[in-house]
């Protein structure tokens, strides 16, 4: 009997690869289905494999703003296959540092060496200053970005150290 008068190759669950897929987020991340693969087993002992993204691929089940763990849905061909991923609550800024660094760079302004320093000095820790507050007052902003201000704002206020 040939393959074609057996009929089609019929597909048991489909089982997902724990290799490279992405299974921590923080509340509003996108999921990530850019490494994700899973394999498909049939009846006859063999097996193909896929990636999420291929034509096909359906996965349900994803909530950004829903913390905890959560039960996703891969769909293919018929076939069902639940896995977990964790959403996180953001990490939460540390900012005080930088908060500190204002109120000394607005202290700053105040002096003889601010007062007598070049243009040009003067300009970049306004400058700093006002980045450094408008990072403050973004809600989305990173540590990272926070770092870099923080960084910023003490380079351009060491000018004026005596």
């Amino acid at each position: 009997m040939t393959g074609e008068e057996a009929g089609p190759k019929r597909s048991r669950s489909p089982c997902i690869l724990a290799n490279n897929r992405k299974i921590d987020y923080f509340v509003g991340d996108t999921l990530d289905l850019s490494e994700g693969r899973f394999k498909v087993l049939y009846d006859d002992e063999t097996e193909t494999e896929h990636s999420f993204t291929d034509q096909g691929v359906e996965i349900t089940g994803y909530d950004a703003q829903k913390t905890g763990r959560q039960k996703l849905e891969l769909h293919y061909q018929g076939q069902t296959v639940e896995f977990d991923v964790l959403v996180s609550p953001k990490a939460a800024i540390n900012d005080e540092y930088l908060k500190q660094e204002i109120t000394s760079a607005q202290g700053r302004k105040e002096t003889l060496a601010y007062t007598f320093a070049d243009a040009a000095k003067q300009a970049a820790l306004v400058e700093k200053l006002d980045a450094a507050k408008a990072i403050l007052e973004n809600h989305d902003a990173s540590q990272e970005a926070v770092n870099q201000a923080l960084n910023d704002l003490k380079q351009a206020g060491a000018d004026f150290e005596w």
